[in-house]
């Protein structure tokens, strides 16, 4: 398992089944920094972000790269915002200050000639399944909502799939795109066709911080403020009454799955697991 630590600014990696927690690459900076960490076979990419200086998207070997990543791409302060990876590409989004303000982006994953798949406007979170580009606009701007594009390109002529919006998390499957949305504490599922104003709401949340999938079930990290709780609901719905998996008190953050497990973060910096 891989995740970001903001200070002092590292990403680590530990086994899934627990053991010793090892550094796969440190990053020299004088303030906490904000991590995205994205997967694909071979790699772990991520994007480093300190709000003062250059964010960075480096990668390394998942077996290490003795503690030298490749630093990918550099853009201006706060212009990058998310990051998305399959075997072949990397995707991001890049803000300007000027229009159309910002972009969704690719280029190859070992580096090289970037592309612009379309012109975007304050994109909160963006997951890919190799096909297309998922991304959330949030509101007032004019493309808020779901949206996709495909990875080739969209001519700049992206999809809308559903109206919903908000600083909302990602994730999907072969099937649906799901949403669990920071302000309004709900989680959603739209088919990658697209659901207009209709996504299904699969359940409710307070202060939802993370989402997976399996393809099975979808996985989500929610919390008071002093506590925290991982839950799951069935991709087609489960009667709006998820099942609790866990209960801790501590706030849980990003969250992943496998075949067996779900894993999370802690704000006080714990990794834990439990049983799916």
């Amino acid at each position: 398992m891989f995740w970001g630590n903001g200070f002092p600014a590292s990403v680590m990696e530990v086994g899934i089944c627990g053991g010793m927690v090892q550094t796969l690459a440190t990053i020299q900076d004088s303030v906490p920094v904000a991590f995205q960490v994205a997967l694909n076979t071979n790699n772990v990419y991520w994007l480093a972000n300190d709000f003062e200086s250059s964010p960075t998207i480096s990668k390394c070997a998942k077996s290490g790269c003795g503690g030298s990543p490749t630093v990918l791409l550099t853009g201006p302060a706060n212009s990058l915002g998310s990051i998305a990876v399959d075997n072949t590409s990397l995707y991001w989004t890049h803000y300007m200050v000027v229009p159309p303000y910002g972009y969704i982006m690719k280029m190859p994953i070992g580096g090289g000639a970037q592309t612009a798949l379309t012109n975007q406007t304050n994109v909160v979170n963006i997951v890919t399944d190799s096909t297309d580009v998922y991304w959330l606009g949030t509101p007032p701007y004019f493309n808020a909502g779901l949206w996709k594009c495909g990875v080739s390109g969209c001519n700049l002529n992206p999809t809308q799939l559903s109206t919903i919006a908000g600083n909302a998390y990602l994730a999907v499957d072969n099937t649906n795109v799901y949403t669990a949305d920071y302000g309004m504490g709900s989680v959603y599922a739209c088919p990658k066709t697209g659901c207009g104003v209709n996504p299904t709401k699969l359940a409710n949340g307070t202060n939802i911080q993370g989402i997976a999938t399996d393809g099975v079930d979808v996985f989500w990290t929610d919390g008071n403020g002093t506590s925290g709780w991982i839950s799951k609901c069935a991709v087609g719905g489960c009667g709006m009454s998820p099942t609790l998996l866990a209960f801790i008190s501590d706030t849980p953050l990003g969250i992943a799955v496998d075949a067996t497990s779900v894993y999370w973060t802690t704000a006080s910096g714990v990794v834990m697991r439990a049983k799916k």
